[in-house]
């Protein structure tokens, strides 16, 4: 790398939620913190599909989840069984590799990172097929990792824990190409604050027990059951809804929020916000689809959660091993929803036990450690 050249890293992300696209932004957040000459720029690499396959990966892949979550959950259960998806893993892969070539040779990069597994097999074909000059890093945001994820031909792997990185080593990944980082989030979130003294910024009373409620990257939480749960609770609390970019949705609840003048005092709701590390710190309890990005931050700030609705595959393993680890419960049913807040609301030191068991897996400064160990790859 010449002198006067910036350093370029070229992120591989993918539209499927939101969380692959954050922790790439935490991450390039965490590298100009480093070294404010470097040169992030996060690709969207479903974009470089063939116009057919970006709609299939990108449309398809929600329409099978909103409709068909079993069959999805299926096929994910197939992929995990290595053998059985080989051939659709090295089609897909291959069909993808020429667009994804052209626009490498394009940027030039001097370093690729993937946020999400698709990017990380169709350069392994490319690093096959052409050979490819930039050393490639995983960065898994999940608890749990599929086949998809894993290639000899990628360089290095970060990821979320010990355990998955033992369980990465005994699929067959070198222990010297895995390191463990936590799952990347926001540095926002290692920054200590005095939960009263927020709740006072935000606009909530302090007495009162705060219920954080997060629609998803999806947009696919079953927000309008969570609110028929929360008007059956009797114990006193307070709740804000944060709905994302599902402006509908939030649309939906506001008007029936309307009908409801007593009960509308207890709600806030609102559409993105770009300070959830605050509304996460202000909470008592965070009710959430457990996709990884969304749980890491709650461990991250101490948030217990109860977890509803995930998709199956990827959620519903992040959902065992969050149950497992003590720092949430699962609930199958909406009317098993209310029980569950109320159990917890009621009893601040089963809240504060899940607390205390967060910290045994919290990594709020995971995007800190993962960039240097991605700065680190960058050419001398």
């Amino acid at each position: 790398m010449s002198l006067n050249r910036r350093p370029k890293i070229l992120f591989l992300s993918a539209n499927a939620g939101t969380g692959h696209t954050i922790a790439a932004k935490a991450l390039k957040k965490s590298l100009r913190m480093i070294d404010p000459s470097v040169s992030c720029e996060i690709v969207n690499s479903y974009k470089f599909l063939n116009l057919i396959l970006e709609k299939v990966m990108e449309e398809g892949y929600l329409h099978l989840i909103r409709l068909l979550p079993k069959l999805y959950g299926y096929f994910y259960e197939r992929k995990n069984k290595k053998k059985t998806i080989k051939g659709l893993k090295d089609w897909l892969n291959r069909a993808c590799a020429s667009n994804l070539k052209k626009m490498i040779d394009e940027r030039n990069p001097d370093l690729i990172v993937c946020t999400h597994a698709f990017p990380c097999g169709v350069l392994s074909v490319i690093k096959q097929k052409y050979g490819l000059d930039q050393k490639i890093l995983g960065v898994v945001t999940d608890f749990v990792i599929s086949p998809f994820w894993l290639y000899e031909e990628t360089d290095m792997y970060l990821i979320a824990t010990e355990d998955l990185k033992n369980n990465v080593i005994e699929r067959g990944i070198d222990s010297s190409r895995v390191v463990t980082t936590g799952i990347p989030i926001d540095p926002n979130f290692s920054i200590e604050v005095d939960k009263k003294e927020l709740r006072k910024k935000l606009g909530f009373d302090s007495s009162l027990p705060l219920i954080l409620v997060m629609g998803g990257g999806l947009g696919m939480s079953p927000v309008t059951g969570i609110l028929r749960t929360l008007k059956k609770i009797n114990t006193p609390f307070q709740a804000v809804i944060v709905f994302g970019k599902n402006i509908k949705l939030k649309k939906k609840v506001d008007e029936t929020l309307l009908h409801l003048p007593k009960f509308k005092n207890r709600i806030r709701t609102l559409d993105y916000v770009d300070n959830i590390h605050e509304y996460m710190k202000a909470s008592d309890l965070l009710i959430t689809k457990p996709g990884g990005m969304t749980t890491a931050e709650a461990i991250a700030v101490g948030l217990p959660m109860i977890l509803t609705s995930p998709i199956p595959g990827q959620e519903t393993r992040n959902t065992r091993y969050l149950m497992d680890k003590g720092v949430g419960v699962r609930v199958y049913r909406e009317k098993d929803l209310s029980i569950e807040v109320e159990r917890l609301l009621s009893n601040p030191l089963e809240r504060e036990e899940m607390v205390l068991k967060t910290r045994e897996l919290a990594a709020p400064k995971a995007a800190g450690e993962a960039a240097r160990q991605i700065y680190g790859f960058l050419p001398k």
